[in-house]
């Protein structure tokens, strides 16, 4: 058995948030903690507003969050900056005022964060684009105590976390974490040539185990055939193009009801016959669950994915996928085998797959449980966690090695 690491997860919201990396982020850490000293520095407890990563305030309140085996504490920012970190953004998009962006961001955070850390910490794992408001912050304080500093960056190439700045941050760590063979590939293309890039994938979080009855009779929906969508409504995501096929699904099947769940991010969307659509909105992870159980398809056809996790949850709940046709979701999806992937967001292809698995018991039963079966086989946070433990060792050693043999040069 490999020794206890003393492992700290930075992130910017924890508590509540209900995005696929903050998810992951919690999840990691309570597996982690089954084996290793774990603790987290999170800068928001659950606010998701426009400014996104540039909304700076005091710390919503003293203390932190307790996990089942272990605690998330939270930065309190100076007040006599926040005024000026309110602005931060304007040096921080200027590539020759970036320098004085990170030394006001280090003066906002860097000491509350210092006081967080445990002495004697191994890995600062960092969750997040570089684009944050405390990743820089955070990388500073790992080589204070020389840890290792590990980043699990979530991109989306062409799309989220892949400008300039993020990819100096993610080569200036010593370990970057990845979903799919197509993200590790882009980012060294793109130049993050220095850190060592481990492929970990990723699981489930909460989306198992949900109450199929409770959904429909809460929403009145009997049994008619549900199409689930869970995702930003967003273009890329393949929502607007999934509302334009919806009038030649429900040609073909009258009853079908499109379940939509997740904030409206890009209005206006393509009208949708009312009685075929139940829009959630934003929804919790026991709703969530419950959709997944009682849908009968999972289709969200997005053209930019890091790797496309509500797939594998719509495969623990054994439902077949109709995904897009993003790089790093052609390596989990087979066409015909556990889905089917749409290319371009082709809406007649949409509704022709959807149509398909919606009237054929039998096509939805064997194409769910292929999914299933890869689900079980390589998603699982039993997986996940080993190969985070893995790669933390590797690097350890690898770093103790160096260590060695700098100092037998000295002498």
């Amino acid at each position: 058995m490999q020794d206890k690491l003393n492992i700290t997860l930075v992130f910017s919201r924890c508590c509540t948030a209900t995005g696929g990396q903050e998810a992951y982020a919690r999840a990691l850490g309570d597996h982690l903690a089954q084996r290793h000293n774990v603790s987290g520095i999170a800068r928001l407890r659950d606010r998701k507003t426009p400014q996104g990563i540039f909304e700076f305030h005091e710390s919503e309140g003293p203390g932190g969050v307790d996990r089942p085996d272990w605690r998330i504490e939270y930065l309190k920012t100076r007040p006599t900056l926040v005024p000026l970190l309110k602005q931060n953004i304007r040096l921080y998009t200027r590539p020759a005022l970036q320098p004085l962006a990170l030394q006001l961001l280090e003066a906002g955070y860097g000491s509350s964060l210092e006081s967080k850390l445990p002495r004697d910490i191994d890995i600062v794992h960092y969750v997040g684009a570089g684009w944050d408001a405390i990743s820089h912050v955070s990388l500073r304080a790992a080589r204070r105590h020389r840890a290792i500093f590990a980043v699990s960056p979530f991109v989306h190439p062409g799309s989220w976390a892949d400008s300039l700045l993020d990819i100096a941050f993610y080569d200036q760590a010593d370990m970057v974490f990845v979903c799919s063979e197509y993200e590790r590939d882009y980012l060294r293309k793109r130049g993050v040539t220095h850190a060592n890039i481990h492929l970990t994938g990723i699981a489930p979080v909460s989306s198992v185990g949900g109450n199929a009855e409770h959904f429909r009779e809460k929403h009145k929906l009997g049994n008619r055939p549900l199409l689930l969508f869970i995702g930003r409504k967003q273009q890329y995501k393949g929502y607007h193009a999934l509302c334009r096929a919806m009038a030649k699904i429900q040609a073909a099947v009258p009853s079908v009801c499109l379940i939509a769940i997740g904030p409206a991010t890009e209005p206006p969307f393509p009208e949708v016959d009312v009685n075929a659509l139940l829009d959630i909105g934003k929804a919790s992870e026991e709703e969530k669950a419950d959709a997944l159980a009682a849908a009968s398809v999972f289709c969200m056809p997005s053209e930019a994915e890091a790797f496309g996790i509500v797939y594998v949850e719509a495969w623990a709940n054994r439902l077949p996928v109709i995904a897009g046709g993003a790089p790093a979701v052609r390596e989990l999806v087979q066409n015909g085998i556990n889905g089917y992937r749409i290319e371009n967001q082709n809406e007649s292809e949409i509704a022709e797959c959807a149509i398909r698995l919606l009237t054929d018991s039998d096509l939805r039963q064997s194409l769910g449980n292929a999914g299933y079966a890869l689900q079980q086989k390589q998603y699982t946070w039993e997986a996940i966690t080993n190969n985070h433990e893995q790669a933390y060792h590797a690097e350890i050693s690898r770093l103790h090695n160096i260590n060695k043999k700098t100092t037998k040069k000295m002498h």
